[in-house]
C-alpha cells in the first residue's frame, strides 16, 4: 500500500473489492472497515469488514491485511517551542522555532551544503485559524509545522504559540515641544 493512502476514502482500497462474491450480493449493500488502517505510520495493519444488507442487518466477514511502508515520518520527530518575535523581524522556521539539532532531519536545510538543495526537508508555517501568521501584526498566533521529508512523506508538529511584539509606533510617544514661533506668529496676527 502506498504511504499516506486513506483506505476509507481510496477507491483502489474501497472494501467492496476485497469480497470475492460481491457480484452475487444485492447491490444496495455497503461495506466498511471495522479496525484502522493508519496510511501515514509505517508498519502491518489488519482489518475486518462489515457488511450491512437493505434490510439493516450485519455482519463481519474475514480481514484484509495492508502493509503501510516505513518512511521518515517514523524515524524522526520535530519539536517545537513557544517564540516572541520583535515587530518586523527577520526568522527562519528550521532554526528559530524547531528545537531539534542540526543535522537531525534528512538533508537538513540548517546545514548549508542542503541549504538549497530541492531533496532536503521542508518547513512550513501554518496558522490554527483564517488568520495568518504575520510579523507586522503584533498579537500572539497558535501554529504548526507541517515538515515534508526527501521521500515524500509529512507530518505536522506539535501546536506551539509565536507572540509578536508591538511596534516602536505603538510603545512609544513622542511628546513635542512647545514652539515660541507659533506663539510669536499669534501675537503677531492679533496685532494686524
Amino acid at each position: 500500500m502506498k504511504w499516506g493512502t486513506d483506505v476509507t476514502n481510496d477507491w483502489d482500497y474501497e472494501a467492496r473489492k476485497f469480497i470475492t462474491n460481491d457480484s452475487s450480493i444485492p447491490v444496495s449493500t455497503s461495506y466498511k472497515y471495522l479496525d484502522p488502517v493508519n496510511g501515514k505510520n509505517g508498519g502491518t495493519y489488519t482489518t475486518r469488514i462489515q457488511v450491512t444488507y437493505a434490510d439493516g442487518s450485519k455482519e463481519v466477514v474475514g480481514s484484509v491485511t495492508f502493509v503501510v511502508p516505513t518512511t521518515d515520518v517514523d524515524k524522526y520527530q520535530p519539536t517545537v517551542h513557544d517564540v516572541t518575535l520583535e515587530y518586523g523581524a527577520d526568522y527562519s522556521i528550521r532554526k528559530d522555532f524547531i528545537t531539534n539539532p542540526a543535522g537531525y532531519f534528512p538533508n537538513d536545510p540548517i546545514l548549508s551544503q542542503f541549504e538549497w538543495t530541492s531533496d532536503r526537508t521542508e518547513f512550513d508555517l501554518n496558522t490554527d485559524s483564517e488568520k495568518s501568521f504575520s510579523v507586522t501584526e503584533p498579537g500572539t498566533y497558535t501554529v504548526h509545522i507541517k515538515v515534508t521529508y526527501p521521500d515524500g512523506s509529512y507530518e505536522d508538529s506539535n501546536k506551539f504559540k509565536i507572540t509578536v511584539l508591538p511596534s516602536q509606533a505603538e510603545t512609544i510617544k513622542v511628546a513635542p515641544k512647545a514652539s515660541i514661533f507659533f506663539g510669536f506668529f499669534i501675537l503677531s496676527f492679533g496685532i494686524l
